[in-house]
């Protein structure tokens, strides 16, 4: 037991050179997950690809209908004219509408 010393130099340096790694690891993956793209909420919806669920109706802003997005029935809005079944990119998000357009297949 007396070869073991806590206070010994070479514990304390290695012990501070753990510490530190563990340190600089912890920092690096904070700063890559806050630079990294969202993925959830609205914010993360454009881009993805959606389903419509009907024939969309002429409105006064444009076409109008229900979608299947991310497993969630949304209401759609489109300057192209959507028919059911056609697949969809969403484009933007206004408040719970999506914006979307044609899928280029």
């Amino acid at each position: 037991m007396d070869n073991l010393n806590i206070f010994s130099p070479t514990v304390l340096i290695l012990l501070s050179l753990i510490s530190l790694a563990i340190i600089i690891i912890t920092i690096v993956l904070g700063l890559k997950a806050h630079k990294a793209k969202i993925t959830t909420g609205v914010e993360g919806m454009v881009g993805l690809e959606a389903t419509a669920l009907e024939n969309f109706k002429e409105d006064f802003k444009g076409y109008k209908g229900n979608i299947l997005a991310n497993g969630e029935i949304w209401t759609g809005i489109s300057e192209d004219n959507i028919k059911k079944n056609d697949l969809l990119t969403i484009i933007d998000v206004t408040g719970m509408k999506l914006s979307v357009k044609k899928k280029i297949k």
